[in-house]
């Protein structure tokens, strides 16, 4: 989702929040279903931006912490192996393998596949992660549950933060597939009760507010409309006794002011004010179709802020889902199946860990 690093002062005292005007914010996000193709769009939007992991600048060179560690522990197991990364995003855990192998001396063939558009670019600052991320096998447009490689290719198959956005009895049953004797699946997965989920409730109402019920895009949209075909500021200064003109702007005005005021210490919703501002105060440069055009490219994105938040929370699992998982797995042939809670590097809970094996 887009993300504003440096917004302008705002210029209207309601704004000013505890004191202090917020202007540098990050977001997170998470993988796309693989049920819903529909919805490969959103995550294609957001990894095109080059995010290496669903938390964007936040984690830009990839993960780190007891995350990072916990999956080089996984790889320097290993001495030669054939590893998939499902769901891979932009293949931060693929990036991981690579980084390993070539730490250790190791011999690994990774290969990653996503169902979004994935593997062009990432925005990462390590110059080191172009080279790893040479060595992958990006696959894109491959849903969890239906891989385009013969029975037991792989040694290792994973997944963080992604695969419990697919059809997870499918998954489990194409992984086992893909499993060579003796391989496993190893995951983390969201948890319900986690921290990523708690934090993003009050963003998915932010963004429930902005574009459902206030409808601030369609408020901006016709506020452009107002000004007809002026093209600069002086020209649109002209146009602030027109009645039509000040009938749009209050309405406007008068909406911000209600999502301003019902999240008052938000930073999604500051983030949310600050795009339209800026796009209200660029626009007077701009001819309508181009005022328009930005006005969708802005709404789009935080359509897909929403989208992801939305399958985040289809995708989280709970003590029952995870129970199933176990059960599942039984059913299909793997010889063992667990799973606990992961923890973060500050004993926070931030997922549940998932292990396999055929």
């Amino acid at each position: 989702m887009p993300v504003c690093f440096s917004c302008w002062v705002w210029p209207w005292d309601y704004l000013r929040f505890e004191g202090e005007y917020y202007r540098h914010f990050a977001s997170g996000g998470a993988q796309v279903p693989a049920s819903k193709n529909s919805s490969a769009e959103h995550w294609s939007q957001w990894w095109s931006e080059g995010h290496i992991t669903s938390f964007g600048p936040a984690l830009i060179n990839n993960y780190e912490g007891a995350t990072r560690a916990h999956w080089l522990q996984i790889f320097a197991e290993l001495s030669e192996a054939d590893i998939l990364d499902i769901a891979t995003g932009n293949g931060a855990l693929a990036t991981l393998a690579v980084e390993c192998a070539e730490t250790h001396g190791k011999h690994f063939q990774v290969t990653a596949t996503d169902i979004a558009a994935i593997g062009e670019h990432t925005s990462s600052t390590d110059s080191n992660i172009p080279r790893w991320r040479g060595q992958i096998s990006f696959r894109a447009e491959v849903p969890c549950e239906q891989q385009p490689f013969p029975d037991a290719s792989f040694d290792l198959i994973v997944s963080q933060y992604g695969f419990e956005y697919s059809d997870i009895d499918a998954t489990l049953a194409e992984v086992h597939r893909l499993l060579r004797p003796g391989g496993r699946f190893q995951a983390i997965a969201h948890h319900a009760s986690s921290g990523v989920i708690k934090r993003q409730v009050l963003s998915a109402r932010v963004y429930q507010a902005a574009l459902q019920q206030l409808k601030l895009f369609t408020l901006l949209q016709r506020h452009f409309d107002s000004w007809g075909k002026a093209r600069n500021p002086q020209a649109v200064e002209k146009l602030t006794t027109k009645p039509k003109f000040q009938k749009s702007h209050n309405a406007l005005e008068n909406a911000l002011r209600q999502f301003v005021g019902a999240f008052p210490n938000d930073e999604t919703a500051a983030r949310l004010f600050c795009a339209i501002d800026d796009l209200r105060g660029d626009a007077s440069r701009m001819s309508p179709a181009a005022r328009t055009a930005a006005l969708k490219k802005q709404e789009a994105g935080f359509l897909g802020a929403q989208a992801r938040l939305q399958d985040l929370f289809g995708a989280a699992l709970d003590s029952d889902r995870i129970e199933h998982i176990r059960s599942r797995a039984r059913d299909i042939g793997y010889s063992d199946a667990t799973a606990e809670p992961f923890l973060d590097e500050d004993g926070a809970l931030a997922g549940w860990s998932l292990r396999l094996l055929n």
